[in-house]
């Protein structure tokens, strides 16, 4: 019988943390182990916890001081003592069938298993579903650790986990998986049972807007790319996707000037490391895509050709006088 260890981060999480648990145990299936880590929690999310340990012999509970999710789920990594490791976070759940589904793609020929997810407001609307085609692009944009299942053995012996910052711990631990395992061995399936909740009060949410400069997303873009000997053109063209998407996400709440300040930083990081990717928007090598996507890089490389970034700032940003840091 495989066997896994489903980490789920907890911080401050009343409103859902019975969907999410209750989610995992039915999974119809023997051997999961449940490893709760309530992160300092301030409302009644440990009391949750120790309830549902009372109840479920598979539900291990965890009680540490606030310490982040990175070094949250590092910790669980550690503790699990399944063959598999999957995360769930502590406002999503997952479909009854997920695990097996998962499981049942996962044997000795491969390391992690790859699926889509949809995503849902707080009043339960979908707002996103990506289902994945089985692109090598869609390895580089699913960059977060849940949707997946792991070898657990294969995270240890490449020694990867979480990097501890306030942003980019995501991205940090799935490119540390396609640099220091080199080839991992991956399977993406054509599956969605993974509900990602849309919460806009989360840490992730509020300190990506802004553009808070005790955030630096060089920081995180540096400590990845040094890992990488030779970069792949994907992963080029990853970093401008992404770069963009930064600017626009975090940059609309930032003021004009800070912006265009930001927009000069990253784009002179992109020039000065060689990272410019040889890849278009509409490369048929980014298949799984989304159009939007793909529209938001090209007109955003129009702007940036036009000379009209400061222009554009003046429009799009929404900030008022310094941002706090």
């Amino acid at each position: 019988m495989k066997t896994v260890s489903v980490v789920i981060p907890v911080y401050n999480a009343h409103e859902s943390l019975r969907r999410c648990l209750n989610s995992v145990l039915s999974q119809g299936r023997d051997g999961v182990e449940i490893i709760a880590m309530n992160d300092g929690s301030n409302d009644d999310s440990l009391e949750i916890l120790r309830e549902y340990e009372q109840r479920y012999e598979n539900v291990i509970v965890v009680d540490t001081p606030n310490q982040g999710v990175a070094l949250t789920r590092n910790r669980g990594i550690d503790i699990a003592t399944g063959e598999y490791l999957a995360f769930v976070d502590c406002d999503d759940y997952i479909d009854p069938d997920y695990l097996n589904t998962y499981l049942d793609n996962l044997d000795q020929d491969y390391d992690i298993v790859i699926g889509g997810w949809r995503r849902r407001d707080a009043d339960g609307r979908l707002l996103l579903e990506r289902r994945l085609k089985g692109s090598e692009w869609e390895t580089y944009i699913n960059i977060y650790p849940w949707s997946k299942v792991f070898k657990r053995q294969f995270l240890l012996d490449n020694e990867v986990g979480f990097l501890d910052y306030g942003i980019g711990e995501d991205l940090f631990f799935t490119y540390s998986l396609g640099a220091k395992a080199k080839n991992p061995r991956v399977k993406v399936i054509n599956y969605v049972g993974y509900t990602w909740t849309m919460n806009g009060a989360s840490v992730s949410n509020t300190a990506h807007k802004g553009l808070n400069d005790s955030l630096d997303i060089l920081f995180v873009l540096n400590r990845v790319d040094e890992q990488f000997a030779d970069k792949p053109e994907l992963l080029k063209y990853y970093y401008r996707r992404f770069l963009v998407w930064w600017l626009l996400y975090s940059g609309r709440k930032a003021t004009p000037s800070h912006f265009v300040a930001e927009h000069d930083r990253v784009m002179k990081w992109i020039n000065e490391n060689n990272l410019r990717s040889s890849l278009t928007p509409f490369s048929r090598r980014l298949r799984g895509e989304r159009l939007f996507e793909r529209l938001s890089v090209f007109g955003f490389g129009i702007i940036e050709r036009l000379h009209l970034v400061p222009l554009f700032a003046a429009i799009y940003c929404k900030g008022e006088g310094e941002v706090d840091e």
